[in-house]
């Protein structure tokens, strides 16, 4: 099984800049480590690049679902670090306001305990 990709489209998969991406995937087409190569595209198409030697694929196509796993858990530990830091805010902002009203209730007692001397 080989999959042909566009450099833009590794480029969003790794999350990289889609020049850095083209960079690398011109060391990897040419010279003796050649292990990809480029296969024809449509008309009016980017380049499309495939690995070269079959026996990477598998190990390549795990890494790729590792990294996708890794970046989504990443992902959800900073949404559920926002949550937190939210819940935290509304926590100190609901204590401050019944400190408040407890503060208003003890000024009224006092105020109307004094009124009664």
């Amino acid at each position: 099984m080989k999959i042909a990709l566009a450099p833009s489209d590794l480029a969003k998969t790794l999350e990289k800049k889609s020049e850095d991406v083209e960079a690398v995937l011109g060391k990897l087409d040419n010279g003796p480590s050649r292990i990809i190569h480029r296969v024809q595209s449509p008309p009016g198409g980017p380049a499309r690049f495939e690995i070269f030697h079959d026996v990477l694929v598998r190990p390549i196509l795990d890494w790729v679902a590792t990294e996708e796993e890794r970046a989504k858990h990443e992902r959800e530990l900073a949404r559920a670090e926002e949550n937190l830091a939210q819940e935290r805010s509304r926590n100190k902002f609901y204590r401050t306001r019944a400190l408040l009203v407890f503060t208003l209730v003890i000024l009224v007692v006092v105020l109307g305990a004094a009124g009664l001397w």
